[in-house]
């Protein structure tokens, strides 16, 4: 899998919090982070859209 790196400002007590997880389960920071972010993803992906939906049909368009 391809990887990027990118910079992020975070509190320090969250990166300290990070960190410690990280030591913890003996994997890198990059790890712990990378497994972080694709469990958000994934669980925004499963969430439904919030909102309402309309079907509108040719007969509700209004033809002016």
């Amino acid at each position: 899998m391809r990887k990027v790196s990118i910079s992020a400002s975070i509190e320090m007590d969250i990166a300290a919090q990070l960190a410690a997880e990280a030591q913890r389960r003996g994997e890198s920071l990059s790890q712990v982070v990378n497994r972080i972010l694709q469990a958000h993803l994934n669980e925004k992906a499963q969430k439904p859209r919030s909102g309402r939906l309309a079907t509108v049909g040719p007969e509700d368009q209004s033809q002016n």
